[in-house]
């Protein structure tokens, strides 16, 4: 059983019982035999006969072909190692702990769920070096399928270049057999890719055997010290939250790692977003594959779903974004905003911010997780997969949103979007922020807003507010700020009804419940833990947990319910799915309790 210590996304740092012993996870099973010893940095070994060892150990029972006659807990059961192509035969070998699953996708989820906390242990996998696409379906197959408790297990295909990638596609697992057996060949491993060893070179790595000087004959320990550098190295960046970013790096080392990001990130989001947080910190989006990083996508996606204009704000303002967020703060925003105060109707004017990666983020959102922690490299060039995202978006945007004028106060971005909004008033050229630039600005947007309609600012206030809740939470977000008023100065403002409902915290960019606001959310079962019959004196646990909202991503306010009655509100500290199948682990940290 597998006990979650930390999360990332996919990928976990937990402790694994095994027989006797409790070995950390994500972890590489070192291959020992006869002839191949293990660096002694090995945390835990794999085995093909039982071998008096003082360390943590598996032992692989071989091949239907060449059955051992090992049992025990700790025992990998015989394979039948057909090719992909005799895939509806569907074998599977079944041990105590250890299962080997093969075949489709469903096949795999209907398999792992009757036996939701062994180790699964991917067939195929070497074959699915050659298959990218199946290898994500079948791992993301089994990590959806089984238990919080259980673990996955891909042998045969890890190297110190895609170890990165497979934990983030949730293997737990790895072993150091292709390393062993490449180095027989002559290859050369870094965290960078491989090499014959005769093109390495001189002082490519400073590992103990490098340094002692690398041959052919000790190339295997070189390669093993490697993946078992590599290994902590993903260890610590899954403890940072960083290993989305330590895999986009990593993943350019082969074709096979990015087609495995990309199939994951395109294909495969519905499976892989409900594990994403919804707070977090810095987003470096540095590359193409930032893109479609689920919590990217997942914000770009939002927008169009759950977001609509505030009614009030009859003008829409296209303005670039800044280095510094959250965007208000930056030099360059503080100046576009003189210009939007000098129109002398400021909240007839809606302020969105053209950027990448997220497209679109209107003013009132630049505080939601990942507009205000998001990092790009700013040269004014925009790629073609870039310019695609942001027309699609603002295209399909103001579909759903009209305006009676609308201002583009752009640099490089405005030759990308002018034929799209031919009825706009595109500012002169020059300096964004020049005075003569502002000043022709702010007189534009006088001349726009001229025959608007007045809102207060109080009211337009309170749109914007109602939007972030709506953003956050759906449609229930709406019934939370309904007929309420606030308090405090923006962004530091409570939700007031007839009792204080909520508190924007702008670190978190979210709004923060009290247990009125929390009821009501439970009036409409939204982003909802139930839990058993008990009142809650501290953190609510897995355990006691019944009922979860699908909806309930890590880092989401939600209410605690028992029955109709709300107990508690407090941040989730897991996805809605582990909530309820978890036996181990603390599901809601508490703010308030009844």
């Amino acid at each position: 059983m597998l006990e979650t210590l930390r999360r990332d996304w996919l990928a976990r740092i937990g402790k694994w019982d095994l027989m006797d012993w409790t070995v950390e996870t994500p972890n590489v099973l070192c291959f020992q035999s006869d002839r191949v010893r293990p660096p002694e940095s090995s945390e835990v070994l794999l085995l093909s006969k039982e071998t008096e060892t003082d360390k943590p150990f598996v032992l692989d029972a071989g091949s239907a072909f060449l059955p051992s006659d090992l049992s025990g807990e700790n025992v990998i059961p015989p394979d039948l190692g057909y090719p992909m192509s005799l895939d509806d035969i569907n074998v599977t070998g079944e041990g105590d702990d250890f299962v080997v699953v093969r075949g489709r996708s469903t096949e795999l989820a209907e398999r792992v769920t009757e036996l939701p906390e062994r180790v699964f242990v991917l067939g195929n996998a070497m074959e699915m070096l050659r298959h990218p696409l199946e290898f994500a379906k079948r791992v993301m197959a089994v990590r959806s399928s089984m238990s919080p408790h259980g673990l996955a297990y891909a042998p045969g295909i890890a190297t110190p270049a895609n170890l990165s990638v497979l934990i983030y596609c949730s293997v737990d697992l790895a072993d150091s057999l292709r390393v062993v057996v490449e180095s027989g060949y002559g290859r050369f491993h870094t965290e960078r890719g491989s090499m014959p060893y005769e093109e390495a070179g001189r002082k490519i790595c400073h590992c103990p055997t490098c340094e002692e000087g690398v041959t052919k004959d000790n190339l295997r320990d070189h390669n093993s010290h490697v993946l078992l550098r590599e290994l902590q190295v993903c260890r610590n960046a899954i403890e940072r939250g960083r290993l989305r970013e330590l895999a986009e790096r990593r993943m350019l080392s082969s074709a096979w790692c990015v087609s495995v990001m990309r199939h994951m990130d395109r294909r495969l989001y519905a499976a892989v977003e409900p594990s994403v947080p919804v707070t977090g910190g810095e987003v470096l989006a540095l590359s193409d594959a930032s893109l479609y990083r689920p919590d990217v996508l997942r914000f770009r996606k939002r927008l169009l779903q759950r977001y609509s204009r505030p009614p009030g704000a009859a003008v829409l303002l296209l303005i670039p974004c800044s280095a510094r967020k959250p965007y208000s703060l930056s030099k360059s925003h503080r100046i576009f905003r003189r210009a939007v105060k000098a129109s002398g109707n400021r909240p007839a004017i809606h302020e969105m911010i053209v950027t990448s990666p997220l497209g679109l983020v209107p003013r009132e959102l630049e505080l939601f997780h990942p507009a205000q922690d998001y990092d790009i490299p700013v040269t004014g060039d925009w790629s073609g997969e870039e310019a695609k995202i942001i027309r699609e978006e603002l295209q399909s945007f103001l579909e759903r949103n009209e305006y009676t004028r609308m201002v583009v106060h752009l640099g490089a971005e405005k030759e990308l979007l002018s034929d799209m909004l031919e009825d706009a008033v595109f500012m002169t050229e020059g300096s964004l922020t020049s005075s003569s630039s502002i000043v022709a600005l702010g007189k534009a947007l006088t001349e726009a807003t001229e025959d608007v309609e007045r809102t207060g600012r109080k009211e337009r206030l309170i749109q914007d507010v109602r939007n972030l809740a709506v953003f956050q939470f759906g449609d229930v977000g709406g019934d939370l700020v309904k007929d309420c008023g606030l308090r405090g100065r923006y962004p530091n403002v409570r939700i007031i009804g007839e009792e204080h409902l909520a508190t924007l915290v702008p670190s978190r960019g979210m709004l923060s419940l009290t247990l009125e606001g929390g009821r009501i959310l439970a009036r409409e079962k939204a982003y909802c833990v139930t839990i058993e019959d008990f009142r809650p004196e501290g953190n609510i646990f897995a355990i006691g947990v019944t009922g979860a909202d699908p909806n309930i991503r890590e880092g989401d306010d939600v209410a605690v319910v028992c029955g109709d009655e709300v107990r508690a509100v407090g941040v989730a500290r897991m996805p809605a799915k582990e909530m309820v199948e978890s036996k181990r682990g603390e599901a809601v940290r508490v703010r308030h309790k009844a």
